[in-house]
């Protein structure tokens, strides 16, 4: 079941790079609650960039993975709004929406943002929907 949402989301994100833009590594943490998670991206173009993210769930030893894709809706100096999709297939088993903030405070380093998300989460094991959100910091690599 695991190999077919990274399947599926390896196809979305690979559907959406068909831009010949430069693109860039980005990396960041993002904390939401009791737990953290570590972000591992790239940018395929000014506006489509996916994130895989590991999640550590009260500082224990498992790592879940989360992978997204991103689509920024509005992407201005100081800030950016995007929207996307993310697959969590092994804590929940669910499909998220995600809409985020981004803003980027330096005016020498536009590299660095600072990030608010709000992710409502489809849990298809307990057919359940859960609000998450996080707050995080992302660096692009360029």
């Amino acid at each position: 079941m695991q190999t077919k949402y990274f399947f599926i989301a390896f196809l979305c994100c690979t559907i959406c790079c068909t831009e010949n833009v430069n693109a860039q590594i980005t990396g960041g943490i993002h904390s939401s609650g009791k737990s953290f998670n570590l972000a591992i991206g790239y940018n395929f173009s000014e506006r489509i960039w996916a994130d895989m993210r590991f999640y550590v769930p009260s500082l224990s030893d498992e790592f879940d993975p989360e992978i997204m894709c991103n689509y920024n809706i509005i992407k201005r100096d100081k800030f950016e709004h995007y929207t996307g999709f993310g697959f969590f297939p092994y804590e929940f088993n669910s499909v998220e929406a995600i809409y985020g903030m981004a803003v980027m405070p330096f005016e020498k380093n536009k590299n660095i943002s600072f990030n608010l998300e709000f992710k409502p989460l489809f849990d298809f094991d307990d057919i359940d929907l859960l609000i998450t959100g996080s707050v995080g910091v992302r660096y692009i690599l360029r």
